[in-house]
């Protein structure tokens, strides 16, 4: 879904005549296969930090007729709007579980973090943070998703005894339950990012944290600092490791987060954009020279 917001980004830019191919996915009734030319060598635009301006320059020039997207681009810059964003992915209909308005929906992706392989960049959240922002809301919290029974979630129910628990539906059902609510804390989940950010929620509370966390990978880039819905909270740099002592950290109370005021949001944003100068210098270096081959002029 992340490629393909980056390709309209793209296809804005460059205008309608760009074909965009060699997605599938069903669930929002998007299809296109791969196109036989596809099958060449193309430049790629890989990781994060391509420059989709340089991109459409090339290809309104004639220098670049085929380009291949196999990084995600999480970038504000590299997506369209939220609102454009919305309408290439139509719901297919009201969600399965449905939250009220004076609701908290709270996305837990335990099983992934815990079972599917150790990533530094994410991990799970304490649950004092968790506990903080529903007294702060006044509002109910309901933990939504990967609830398997576990000290972890054992700690998040003893901390809200009152939560309701939605357990997980599937995919695509889960990105709707959370597309479709009002109020929602984010976990350390892309998936959870963009279901959030695709919907039309009153409140997204954000922990800048792990890979959400420009001091950490500034070559993502996902704070909405000019959106009036987010609301921002800084933790302390840390990589997750998935240790006994990492797992047993996350109940207790000692984990410092405060209160992110948007200054220091759009502050922290800028300094890793001039942090990432030289990497992009070489992708678009990189680009240009993969220009110049007499195959990618054909």
């Amino acid at each position: 879904m992340a490629q393909y917001l980056v390709a309209m980004r793209l296809q804005q830019l460059v205008g309608k005549d760009l074909a965009v191919s060699g997605y599938h996915m069903p669930e929002w009734r998007l299809v296109a296969p791969v196109r036989d030319s596809q099958d060449q060598e193309l430049p790629k635009l890989t990781g994060h930090l391509f420059d989709l301006r340089q991109v459409s320059g090339l290809m309104k020039t004639g220098k670049l007729e085929q380009v291949n997207l196999t990084g995600y681009g999480f970038r504000l810059e590299h997506f369209p709007s939220n609102q454009e964003s919305r309408e290439l992915f139509i719901s297919s209909g009201p969600a399965q579980a449905v939250l009220g308005d004076d609701e908290l929906l709270i996305n837990i992706r335990a099983e992934d973090i815990m079972n599917r392989g150790i990533h530094p960049d994410y991990g799970l959240l304490p649950v004092v943070f968790y506990r903080s922002v529903v007294q702060r809301t006044g509002l109910k919290p309901v933990f939504q998703g990967q609830l398997e029974s576990g000290p972890y979630m054992d700690g998040l129910l003893k901390a809200l005894p009152n939560a309701r628990l939605i357990p997980s539906q599937g995919a695509v059902a889960d990105f709707q339950i959370i597309r479709q609510a009002k109020n929602i804390v984010l976990s350390l989940s892309s998936f959870t990012w963009l279901a959030a950010w695709l919907s039309e929620a009153c409140q997204i509370h954000v922990p800048v944290y792990g890979f959400l966390n420009p001091k950490q990978r500034p070559d993502i880039d996902l704070l909405p600092s000019d959106d009036a819905r987010y609301q921002f909270y800084t933790f302390p740099l840390r990589r997750w490791n998935g240790s006994l002592l990492q797992q047993e950290d996350l109940l207790q109370e000692q984990i410092l987060f405060r209160d992110m005021p948007l200054a220091e949001v759009r502050r922290v944003r800028r300094r890793a954009a001039w942090s990432t100068i030289g990497r992009r210098f070489f992708k678009k270096a990189s680009l240009a020279w993969a220009c110049t081959r007499p195959e990618v002029q054909q």
